[in-house]
């Protein structure tokens, strides 16, 4: 929690630790109860570990998901160690040796930059929409009305589209 609280405040961290927060009330009903003493951790090998999985194993999905869930978020595990991860592995039916292999590697680290970058892409193309669409009508301006960031971010989303 000192993590939330010196980026967001104590008003914050205040308001989910209190009984029937929105996040707890939210969890509760699909069983899951937050352990608030977790900490922020760096997330990229159980990401890499479930491309694998999809890769590999696509049926075991599913259970690694909430091995990987229920470690991190009830448990409080952490999951940037190499451990933690072969462990949600085995519990969900896959090869621990094969999976810590994978973690040594740098196996899917690609993969993860591109869908991180797709991922960005996607939330600058709607923020734009967004924005220039309220500056639009905000200032009742017609197609040839729009301004020169705007009329840049049509072409950035074409261009992020791969259109002419």
């Amino acid at each position: 929690m000192e993590h939330l609280r010196a980026k967001y405040g104590p008003g914050v961290v205040a308001q989910f630790d209190r009984p029937g927060n929105p996040l707890d009330k939210a969890a509760s009903k699909v069983g899951i109860t937050f352990n608030k003493n977790r900490r922020i951790i760096r997330t990229a090998d159980s990401h890499r570990l479930v491309e694998w999985c999809k890769a590999t194993a696509p049926q075991r999905q599913d259970g690694l998901i909430e091995a990987l869930f229920k470690a991190y978020f009830e448990d409080g595990k952490d999951l940037s160690q190499r451990a933690e991860l072969v462990a949600c592995a085995d519990a969900s039916g896959l090869d621990g040796a094969a999976a810590g292999a994978l973690i040594d590697s740098q196996v899917y680290r690609a993969r993860l930059l591109d869908l991180a970058l797709a991922a960005v892409l996607t939330l600058a193309r709607t923020l734009l929409r967004s924005t220039c669409g309220r500056w639009r009508r905000k200032r009742g301006a017609g197609r040839g009305g729009a301004s020169a960031a705007c009329r840049s971010s049509s072409s950035t989303r074409r261009a992020v589209a791969g259109t002419p």
